[in-house]
Order: C-alpha cells, then structure tokens, then sequence
C-alpha cells in the first residue's frame, strides 16, 4: 500500500496565517530578564545532535513513558524513569519528531511522524502500547523541497491528530483518520504562509494552530481558520514552539490554562506566552544543578504536558544543546518548574489521549498500513 495524500479542494485556500504578518522585528519586542529554573535530569551520549524531541505518555504506567529523540542517524526512544534506551530506527537522516495520538484513552494509538531528509518524506511509526516499540507503517508523504518544520496534534474531542507541514511560503495539514481500520491520510491544498516561517505547535484543546516566524513574531490560526499576530517575543533566534496546558480547578469551576512557549536558540531561554490572549509572561533558562551544568544555547526543545510520573507529573521540557555546550546532551526541567517561575497557575497535566468514550465496540485497531483514498 503507498501513502497518498489527496488535496480536499482545487481551490487555493486563503491562508489565514498570511494575515496581520507585517509585524515588528524581535528587537522591537520587550526584552526580559530570564529566570534560572534547575535542571532535573540531562541525557548525554547521544550519538548526533539532536533535530528533533518528542515525549509519548504510556497508557497506564506514567513513568514508563518515552522522551524521543531524532538526529542524523535515525530515531531513537528513551524511558523517562532511568534514561535506558527503548527502541530505535537507524539508518537515516531524521529531522525532527512529533507525536500525535487517534483514538481516546488507554487504547488510543501514538503515531510518531518524522521528516526522512534522505528520502524527502514525511514517514510515521506507530508506537506499540505494551511492547514499547516502534511499529512501521507502510507508506509515506513525499515532500517536494526544504521542510521548515512541522508539528502534530489534534483538539481535545478530535479522533485524529492532524500533520502540518511547513515549508517557505507555505502551510499544509495532513488530518489522520480511522476508515475500515485503516489509517489513512487526507492533505488539504497548501496555504500560503510567511517565508520566514520557521516552527508550529497545535493546541491540545481546540485544536489552534500557532506558528512562529525567524522576527519573533507568533500567529495563532484559530479553529475557524481565522489567522492574526498573537505575540512577539525579543528572541535573537527563535526556534521551536510548543503549547503547554493544563486543567484548572477554582469554586469548583474548570478552565484550561496554557502557556505558549517559543525557544531561542542563541541562548536556550524560552519566552512564555499567555495561551488565551498572548499577554507576555516572561522567560525561563534551565540552569545548573549539582553536577549538571547550565544550558546556554540549544538547537531544539521538547515539550509534554502530560503525567510523566516522579518530578514530571506535570509534564517535561527538555532542550537538545548544541555546539559548544555540549552536542548530543539533552537537559531537562519539570513542567510546574516553568510554571512556578513565571507565577502562573498550577494545575493537573491534561493527557494528549483523551478520555475513553463510551462505546460499544471492543477496541481500536489500526492495520499497519495507509489505505489510498
């Protein structure tokens, strides 16, 4: 079976991301004084720099979930309780890593999507409940040119997660789906973008997509594909962007809180924004702790907001160093660290699988293969 993506229309979509993009450079935005926050845990001997960093939530036992790893000889998984290898994909050049979740609860199935730059294809594994292991599927999404970056995910009630792929002046979404027990894969027609876009994070609630572009500058592109200038941070090199939530409980009223979070590559803070307005909050560092030293410049950052088990039950950040500080270390924090520094409220980590449905089928199953449409 081939991987076929099939455009949902043979009209050019107005991309709402092109909106509101004459925004100021990063230098016009308020400079902030990073907070120190002490690493917790770092992984180190890797054996290539990292391009990418995923986290995967196992079904029932939090600590036996995965930090993922890509870099220039493959893909490889690590158990968050000890640091020991799991799984790993060898043999190719990975390009970055994102995790996304079909189904809901314990039996919703993680597909892990990474970009082969050998081949120029999008390619996703299925990530075995039980064994832990990293599951083929046949098939893949041909690529043409340069990928800026991409990012996985889905809203809270969505089934599927959805792929958006980012290339120079433009976006793509690739939204998974169930049909016949078969996973398959419907593209929509490329929108047009910033050229200097340069990351994306999906929010694990309703779905927003937001994106960064290389001044700074973020776009939130709401459900309703409504796009505008969300926030603007004084990085000198932005870089990855991800969205941390978390479920909030006051006078027995509930509400998700979030932060949206934009790295800068130059120095390793990462610029924290209010995820319901994009009021600034401030910036976080991961300092040094005992033996673990400072981070002060990385190339790609890993968020999860979900239970983790021990010191990341509410989740972890983790930050893949470069150059000098240290290529093929990863160094990590707490998700409430970030939380407590900049002040913001505290609440219980909302899992990326949902919450089982009631239903009257015996399980999901997914065939390892993507059906063409």
């Amino acid at each position: 079976m081939r991987f076929v993506a099939l455009a949902c229309s043979a009209l050019l979509l107005l991309a709402a991301c092109g909106q509101n993009t004459d925004t100021p450079p990063s230098s016009d935005a308020v400079p902030v004084q990073p907070i120190a926050v002490a690493a917790a845990d770092q992984l180190t001997g890797l054996d290539a720099p990292a391009t990418g960093i995923a986290f995967w939530t196992h079904p029932n036992v939090a600590f036996n979930s995965l930090m993922i790893v890509a870099g220039e000889n493959g893909v490889a998984s690590f158990n968050i309780e000890d640091g020991n290898e799991v799984s790993r994909i060898p043999g190719f050049n990975a390009d970055g890593a994102a995790i996304g979740y079909i189904g809901f609860g314990p039996q919703a199935r993680g597909l892990l999507a990474y970009f082969d730059a050998n081949a120029g294809a999008m390619k996703i594994h299925e990530i075995d409940n039980a064994a832990r292991s990293f599951k083929p599927v046949t098939g893949d999404i041909p690529i043409r040119g340069a990928v800026r970056g991409f990012c996985f995910g889905r809203a809270v009630d969505a089934e599927g997660p959805t792929l958006v792929v980012l290339q120079k002046g433009e976006l793509t979404r690739y939204a998974f789906r169930l049909e016949n027990a078969t996973l398959t894969a419907k593209a929509s027609v490329s929108e047009t973008a910033p050229d200097d876009i340069i990351s994306c994070a999906i929010d694990g609630e309703d779905g927003a997509v937001f994106i960064a572009r290389e001044n700074g500058a973020v776009h939130r592109i709401g459900a309703d594909g409504h796009g505008a200038l969300f926030a603007s941070a004084a990085a000198e090199q932005p870089g990855d962007l991800a969205v941390l939530l978390s479920e909030v409980t006051t006078n027995e009223t509930s509400s998700v809180n979030g932060q949206v979070i934009l790295l800068d590559k130059s120095n390793g803070a990462m610029h924290a924004f209010n995820r319901d307005d994009g009021a600034p909050l401030g910036a976080v560092t991961v300092g040094e702790a005992f033996e673990i030293e400072a981070v002060n410049s990385a190339d790609v950052m890993g968020v999860a907001g979900a239970n983790l088990g021990a010191l990341y039950r509410n989740g972890a950040i983790a930050l893949g160093l470069t150059g000098d500080a240290g290529a093929g270390v990863i160094r990590l924090i707490p998700a409430n660290g970030l939380i407590n520094a900049l002040g913001t409220a505290d609440g219980t980590p909302l899992s990326p699988r949902g919450s089982m449905p009631q239903s009257d089928d015996d399980g999901l199953l997914i065939r390892t293969n993507i059906q063409p449409e």
